[in-house]
């Protein structure tokens, strides 16, 4: 039995952004996923939008009871929506990758003390599964693969364009506090 398809609205509920473009282009990310993928996210996920020095982030789960919370920069938002565009493709990558943490139940580098050889386990699996599903969608779609190679060539870009900005973890735990 196919799912139900995930509306645009179930989506945008699981999202926080004083900027509505910025939901509209969680919710295009998203909507890359495949369909299952999709409707656990609505169950499971709540996204903010932050300032902070990384492009995304997802809180330990021993930190949030109720729902899986990730984080993504504000520098990581595309100036405009087009999924042909690097800049596009790198923004959805990033949500999908930090989605594949959050499906994967995996653990918190600093929460959980795992060891370097985990954190970079599950950065890999991650990465893997952004590209698949992006690739996946891409195929669909007809619109050009990425690989490990474009996203990292896209991040050093960014980097040197935007400034740095700080966070903190407490500042996140306090945006994560509102989420029931």
């Amino acid at each position: 039995m196919k799912d139900k398809e995930v509306t645009r609205g179930e989506l945008a509920k699981c999202m926080s952004s004083s900027k509505l473009a910025q939901i509209d282009q969680m919710i295009r990310a998203l909507q890359v996923l495949p369909q299952d993928k999709q409707r656990w996210v609505v169950e499971n996920v709540f996204y903010f939008s932050t300032y902070g020095k990384r492009y995304g982030s997802r809180m330990s789960r021993g930190l949030c009871q109720t729902k899986e919370v990730i984080f993504i920069s504000e520098k990581a938002f595309p100036h405009v929506w087009d999924i042909t565009t690097i800049e596009s493709k790198f923004f959805a990558f990033l949500v999908l990758h930090e989605t594949a943490h959050a499906i994967r139940q995996h653990k918190c580098r600093i929460y959980d003390a795992i060891s370097d050889d985990q954190y970079n386990k599950q950065e890999q699996e991650a990465t893997s599964d952004a590209i698949a599903w992006f690739n996946d969608y891409s195929t669909e779609n007809n619109i050009a693969l990425i690989t490990e190679v474009d996203v990292e060539k896209y991040r050093e870009r960014l980097d040197s364009l935007v400034d740095e900005w700080e966070w903190t973890w407490e500042e996140h735990l306090q945006r994560a506090a509102t989420v029931e």
